[in-house]
């Protein structure tokens, strides 16, 4: 017999998954911006004053260097981006709220028309703990 959430949580992995598929490749496509930056950096290089140049290649090495990282710890965890579920029961709340545990942190942008009166874009985080 499955557990009574099992559909429910199928569907969650399903999206989950099609998330992180997402984040990939957008990770992909910024990575081959940074390439094609630091090119035109060295294509543009000025032996006389070559400060920009220099500053723009050391400034896209790092974040090709950092989108390199991400996209390997999210291919490894992509077909099991959790092992963990939590229901909290807080005696405020009408409904538990439920907290996913796993080696990465995904966080998705709530709509700006949810956001408080501020304006500021909150996070709506599916919360996973790095191990």
């Amino acid at each position: 017999m499955k557990h009574p959430d099992y559909k429910q949580e199928l569907q969650r992995l399903e999206e989950t998954k099609a998330y992180i598929e997402k984040i990939l490749n957008a990770a992909e496509g910024r990575q081959e911006s940074y390439k094609d930056n630091i090119k035109d950096a060295f294509v543009n290089l000025d032996h006389l004053d070559s400060s920009l140049s220099y500053i723009n290649i050391l400034i896209n090495a790092k974040f090709f260097e950092m989108s390199s990282a991400e996209l390997d710890h999210l291919k490894t965890v992509k077909t099991k981006p959790y092992f963990a579920r939590i229901d909290f029961q807080s005696e405020q709340a009408s409904e538990p709220a439920v907290f996913y545990i796993g080696k990465v942190s995904l966080l998705k942008k709530i709509p700006e028309n949810q956001s408080s009166s501020t304006g500021v874009h909150r996070l709506q985080a599916s919360i996973m703990m790095g191990d």
